[in-house]
C-alpha cells in the first residue's frame, strides 16, 4: 500500500508540476549510488545541484569519519547528496524549509509553481526503504535548537549560500558535531586570496549568493575561511579520480578536535 501511494504521489506531481525525471548521469559509477533509481526520481528543469566529484568527496568524508548519524542542511529535491548519504548506509536528518533559497533566482522563479517538499518526499520514498532518512521542515537556525550538542558524526551545510547565512549555519551547528566528527559543506571554490581582485567586503557580499562572472559562491568562500581561520580543507584544492576520470568538487570540511 505504501509503495502504491508513493507511485501515485509521484505521478500526480509529475502531471501537475510538469517535472521531469533526473537526466542520465554518471552517478551510478559510485558504489553507494548503484541501486538508486535515478530514472524514477523527479527534478525541475534537470536541476540536480551536485557533481560526481562532489558525491565522491562526500563519500570519502563519510568513510574517513566512520559516520553513522548525519545531518544535511538544504535538501531541496533529495536527488543528489541525500541519495549518497542513504547509499552510504547512514542515518540522515534533512533540515530544509522547502521554500527555496531566497537569493537563488532559479529556486525563487520556480517556487510559486512547485511544491518542493512534496517532490522531495516522493523522491526519497523511492529509495528510503529502511526509513533511515527523516525530513525536518524548519529554518536551519531554529532547527539547531532541537538537538543537543554532539548529536551527529557529520553535518553537511548546503542551505543559504550568502556570507551571513553560511556563517550563521556554521556557528549554530558546529557544537552539534561529536568530537572527532566532521562539519562540511558545499560550494566553496577556493579561498579569498585565490581571488585577490574580488571584493569580499560586507557591503559587496550583502545578500549575494553567486557571482556569475567568476562562477563562485563568494559568501561561502569568505564564511568558511573566516570561521575556521583558514584551517578548513577544500576539495577544490585536490584532485579526485572516479573510474579513471579526474573529477572536481567544491566541498569543504573540518574535523572537530577530540
Amino acid at each position: 500500500m505504501k509503495l502504491l501511494f508513493t507511485l501515485l504521489l509521484s505521478c500526480t506531481i509529475y502531471l501537475q508540476a510538469a517535472v521531469t525525471p533526473v537526466p542520465p548521469t554518471r552517478f551510478r559509477e559510485l558504489p553507494e549510488l548503484s541501486a538508486i533509481p535515478f530514472d524514477r526520481l523527479l527534478t525541475i528543469d534537470n536541476y540536480v545541484g551536485v557533481s560526481l566529484g562532489d558525491l565522491k568527496a562526500l563519500s570519502i568524508l563519510i568513510q574517513n569519519s566512520n559516520a553513522k548519524n548525519c545531518l544535511e542542511l538544504g535538501t531541496f529535491l533529495g536527488t543528489g547528496t541525500t541519495a549518497l548519504f542513504y547509499g552510504a548506509g547512514v542515518n540522515l536528518t534533512c533540515v530544509d524549509h522547502w521554500r527555496g533559497n531566497q537569493f537563488d533566482p532559479f529556486m525563487q522563479s520556480t517556487a510559486p509553481q512547485y511544491d518542493f517538499y512534496e517532490i522531495c518526499s516522493a523522491n526519497i520514498n523511492q529509495y528510503n526503504h529502511e526509513n533511515r532518512i527523516a525530513l525536518v521542515e524548519a529554518d536551519t537556525i531554529q532547527a539547531s535548537h532541537m538537538y543537543p550538542d554532539h548529536s551527529f558524526d557529520l553535518i553537511f551545510i548546503d542551505a543559504d549560500h550568502t556570507y551571513e547565512g553560511v556563517l550563521a549555519d556554521i556557528k549554530a551547528w558546529y557544537s552539534k558535531v561529536k568530537p572527532g566528527g566532521i562539519i562540511c559543506g558545499h560550494d566553496c571554490e577556493g579561498r579569498p586570496y585565490n581571488f585577490r581582485k574580488y571584493d569580499f567586503s560586507d557591503a559587496a557580499l550583502k545578500g549575494k549568493d553567486w557571482d556569475d562572472r567568476l562562477r563562485i559562491h563568494p559568501g561561502v568562500i569568505r564564511a568558511v575561511h573566516e570561521f575556521f581561520k583558514g584551517s578548513a580543507s577544500l576539495f577544490a584544492e585536490q584532485s579526485l579520480i572516479v573510474n579513471g576520470t579526474r573529477e572536481h568538487s567544491s566541498i569543504w570540511y573540518y574535523r572537530i578536535p577530540e
